[in-house]
């Protein structure tokens, strides 16, 4: 969080928008569930002047997500991303742990790498969309409201 006290967010305030070339930004519609990784290699350094410890650093830093989006039909958002995966088209993403003016905003370039449509014989159709990042996620406040 950007400045104020803490609080715990419920998980549906989140959002998820993606912008495609030029366009303007576009909420992903339907979101059950978003997850963004972000990790840091390893490095070993460790030599015999170790004696037997291991010697790490901090390596390349990557970013990675997922989002779970209910299934509707002619859902333009959904079209989008499976239009960006088979179009081999990079997405601008932002995460909104909490979509309002201050709060933090993380949000980066993006490649979609996997699209997956599912139909449970007792519950709601759903699409698993992942995505690998291209370059830094950015942290940032939110200084305008969402379009």
């Amino acid at each position: 969080m950007a400045g104020g006290a803490a609080k715990k967010l419920r998980g549906y305030e989140g959002k998820l928008y993606y912008t495609v070339g030029a366009n303007p930004s576009k909420k992903l519609a339907r979101v059950v569930d978003i997850a963004i990784d972000v990790k840091t290699d390893s490095i070993d350094f460790s030599d015999h002047d170790t004696e037997g410890w291991k010697d790490t650093g901090s390596g390349l830093k990557a970013f990675s997500g997922t989002a779970t989006v209910n299934y509707f039909t002619n859902d333009a958002s959904q079209k989008d991303i499976y239009d960006a995966l088979i179009g081999n088209l990079d997405l601008t993403i932002e995460f909104r742990p909490l979509d309002s003016v201050g709060e933090d905003s993380y949000s980066g370039v993006v490649n979609i790498t996997s699209y997956s449509l599912k139909s449970p014989n007792s519950g709601s159709q759903t699409t698993d969309i992942a995505f690998d990042g291209r370059g830094p996620l950015t942290k940032t406040a939110i200084v305008a409201p969402a379009p």
